[in-house]
This record gives structure tokens, C-alpha cells and sequence, in this order.
């Protein structure tokens, strides 16, 4: 794994718990922090396991995009279902970003609970897309 850009976190040991649905803790403003970063080597979301979760199906990790702060999976620009089995302490899942793609403005990561009773702790990250 590359060298991680503290500023590039969209999420830091974030716990989804009691099946609750829930977007990044922070979004990357693509407009104003970091201007056309999207237009140099291709990138992804990484979604790192901090501890094993727990639940009946997974998670589906959906990478969004939107003029203001997404609140929400609706502007997705990708996404990766991950099964409750994979979701072990230590597990990194490469979200890779579509090339391509008008960004807006806020780019997250909306963590989606398949079937309401799923528990995890996560960090997310984006960085240049790995060999």
C-alpha cells in the first residue's frame, strides 16, 4: 500500500453499529481543497477492516459524489459489496474510481448495512490506485 495523505481520510476508525447505515466522517472537496487531483493517475477508496465484524450479510461500501456534503448513497460512483465473512480485522477492500467521471464537488463514502444488523469499524482512505 502507498504512502496515505493524513488529509485524504474520509474516515478514521469509524464504527457502524446496530445495523445503522451511515456516511464517511469527512468528505474530500474536490473543488476548493484539491482541485483537478481526480485528472492525474487514477485513484481509489480504501476501506481498511479496524475490527471483525459482525452480522447476517455484509456491507455494500458506495463511493458518492455530489454538488453539496453527501448525506446519503444516492450519487454513487461506485461501489463494492463485501460479504460479513471478508470483514476481518486487517482486511483493506480497493475501491477502484471510474476514469472518466465529471466529479462534483464532495466526494464520501456511504457505508451501507445489507440487512440492518451488521457492525464494523472502518478507515477510508483515497490514494492513487495500486499496482
Amino acid at each position: 500500500m502507498g504512502y496515505i495523505d493524513a488529509k485524504l481520510y474520509l474516515s478514521t476508525n469509524q464504527a457502524i453499529a446496530g445495523g445503522t447505515d451511515a456516511i464517511s466522517e469527512n468528505t474530500l472537496d474536490t473543488e476548493l481543497t484539491y482541485p483537478g487531483w481526480e485528472k492525474g493517475q487514477p485513484a481509489a477508496v480504501v476501506v481498511q477492516c479496524e475490527v471483525t465484524g459482525t452480522g447476517t450479510t455484509g456491507f455494500n461500501f458506495i463511493v458518492v459524489n455530489h454538488t453539496a456534503a453527501p448525506t446519503d448513497g444516492t450519487y454513487e460512483i461506485a461501489r463494492m459489496k463485501v460479504a460479513i465473512g471478508s470483514v476481518v480485522k486487517g482486511a483493506k477492500f480497493i475501491i477502484p474510481l471510474p476514469a472518466g467521471v465529471d466529479l462534483k464537488r464532495h466526494l464520501a463514502l456511504y457505508f451501507d448495512c445489507v440487512n440492518n444488523d451488521e457492525t464494523g469499524t472502518f478507515t477510508a482512505f483515497v490514494l492513487p490506485m495500486p499496482n
